[in-house]
């Protein structure tokens, strides 16, 4: 799996690179910022309910050794109530006088004696009620000290809570005699009196259990919320703290870190405009640059607006163009010269064919004392001289090259006499189409010495040049057929396989027309060699219109290498 992850990482470009590398650093301490700042603020949150838990123990059991003390002191009264005051009454007048006795030893007992803020005496049968504090008294509720009696009865009550406006009421009785009970009451305020120093921090309550309960469902957690229950009554202490107060130390960690994705981000993008502006975009004007180079264009140079390390990266980019620049002229120069030369070699290799045959007739000519035809081929020959002076030029019109190539069958003619006949046949815009010095001729003269087997037979040469079917708006051809024995096959299947055995290599005519042909037009020409279905052979040549520098090949758009694949297109390679 990293493996993946690293191998697509490298495909990233440079600025996903750096964003990457910037994330890889910056997430980590991001992540271990907001760690820590969750961590300290869980230690925090603990060590504050640890230390107030402990006040808090603390305090309830305060409140539950004075419950305990008022138990005490009810079992108490109880005891004393039965043996010193007269239980049994006669009438109503005696029944006043016994709770106005049992009243008065109850408010000794409240001064002296009693932990409770008031003492109360409850006649379940009368349901009559009597306290030692009459604003207490009347706020107790005689039905729910009714209920109270009736749900526990003579056995000794468990400790009850009576809710107030303002605040609540904490009772117990004790049966005395004769449905005649005793109770205690305590107001919250006097249970919890030193709770209140608590609440200059924090908002402490002494509350019901099933109060905390309710409160506790509608909690949100904005406040740390601390209880202790009590072992005596159904009560609990319970403290509540903002968290906001007790975290307030660590408000500068949270707002940093809650401003540090911002600031992260904002520094990501300068971080990374800076590098775009200091690296990236001296990188992509190179790559641009390079790509430019690699199209060929050797003219591109990059401005040298950055400095330090890319000044100089600059400065030697433009020093190594110019260099290269100049190494390929002088190379590509070198290579058009030895192409020249390579050109002329090839031409003055075509020269000793003629020569010979030339003077050859010369001289049958002289034996028969034919001296007007020597004369005249004299004129042939001198016409033929001057045109050969002019392959300096490489390049001569098709109607010069036509002429000369009839003034060589012509020649011929006075050779072969009537048995050597030519037709030529040229369209007139062809006339001044540009075509390499002796091709033509190169053609008609392997027609000559390859295909005129027959010399007691008429041989017919027929040359004609017209539109390139293929793409005549470019292009032209030139064919030239005879009516001989035609090209071997097996040199037409050579052709094909571009294969040559080594006595091939002897026929240096139409392999060295092939090569100049080449190496005038790159490749862009086409030679097709065949065999006419009713004898002889037939060789078709498809070159520009255009007049052509050396070697430059030809871009046109409806020309492509390999199309028209009909056409039998032949390498640079004579036959015969």
């Amino acid at each position: 799996m990293r493996k993946r992850v690293w191998k697509s990482i490298e495909n990233y470009t440079l600025t996903k690179k750096i964003l990457v590398a910037f994330l890889i650093v910056t997430i980590p301490l991001t992540t271990v910022l907001f760690g820590v700042t969750a961590y300290s603020q869980n230690v925090i949150q603990k060590e504050v309910s640890r230390s107030n838990q402990t006040l808090l123990d603390s305090c309830i059991r305060q409140i539950d050794t004075r419950l305990q003390e008022a138990d005490a002191y009810l079992d108490k009264v109880k005891f004393r109530s039965s043996s010193e005051i007269s239980w049994s009454y006669a009438d109503e007048t005696e029944y006043i006088l016994m709770l106005q006795t049992l009243r008065n030893q109850l408010r000794r007992d409240l001064v002296s004696a009693s932990p409770a803020d008031a003492l109360f005496i409850y006649d379940s049968a009368r349901q009559r009620v009597i306290t030692t504090e009459s604003e207490l008294g009347e706020k107790l509720s005689k039905e729910a000290l009714f209920g109270h009696v009736q749900k526990f009865g003579p056995s000794k009550s468990s400790w009850q809570v009576q809710k107030e406006d303002a605040g609540m009421l904490i009772y117990k009785t004790i049966y005395v005699k004769s449905n005649i009970y005793i109770g205690v009451i305590f107001k919250d305020s006097r249970l919890m009196p030193e709770l209140n120093t608590l609440e200059e921090y924090s908002s402490i309550q002494l509350l019901t259990n099933q109060e905390a309960d309710e409160i506790r469902q509608k909690e949100k957690g904005e406040y740390l919320v601390i209880s202790e229950k009590s072992r005596q009554a159904p009560l609990q202490i319970r403290l509540q703290i903002s968290k906001k107060a007790i975290l307030k130390p660590l408000y500068v960690m949270k707002k940093i870190q809650y401003i540090m994705p911002v600031l992260i981000l904002e520094v990501a993008l300068l971080y990374i405009g800076m590098l775009k502006k200091a690296v990236v975009k001296p990188i992509k004007v190179l790559e641009n640059a390079m790509q430019q180079v690699g199209k060929g264009d050797w003219d591109i140079r990059i401005e040298e607006e950055w400095k330090g390390e890319f000044s100089s990266i600059v400065h030697g980019f433009n020093d190594m163009v110019e260099h290269i620049h100049n190494l390929k002229i002088d190379t590509y120069d070198k290579k058009i010269q030895l192409q020249k030369a390579e050109y002329r070699y090839l031409q003055m290799q075509i020269n000793p064919h003629f020569y010979i045959n030339t003077l050859n007739i010369l001289y049958n000519m002289s034996v028969l004392n034919e001296n007007a035809n020597v004369q005249q081929l004299a004129i042939y020959l001198s016409n033929h001289f001057k045109y050969i002076q002019e392959s300096d030029q490489h390049l001569t019109e098709l109607n010069k090259e036509i002429q000369y190539t009839e003034n060589y069958l012509k020649i011929n003619q006075m050779r072969f006499g009537d048995n050597l006949r030519y037709h030529i046949q040229v369209e007139p815009e062809h006339n001044n189409y540009y075509i390499p010095m002796i091709t033509i001729q190169t053609f008609v003269e392997n027609c000559i010495m390859h295909g005129f087997k027959k010399r007691d037979q008429a041989f017919l040469i027929e040359i004609f040049v017209h539109p390139w079917s293929g793409n005549p708006g470019q292009y032209f051809e030139v064919e030239i057929q005879d009516s001989g024995v035609g090209f071997d096959e097996h040199y037409l299947a050579c052709y094909d396989t571009q294969e040559y055995p080594k006595e091939f290599h002897r026929h240096i005519g139409i392999k060295n027309t092939i090569w100049r042909l080449r190496l005038w037009y790159g490749g862009d020409c086409k030679i097709c060699l065949e065999n006419r279905p009713g004898g002889g052979a037939s060789v078709r040549l498809i070159l520009p219109n255009e007049r052509r520098e050396f070697g430059k090949k030809f871009d046109g758009e409806n020309y492509r290498e390999g199309e028209h694949k009909d056409e039998r297109v032949q390498p640079a390679d004579g036959r015969r």
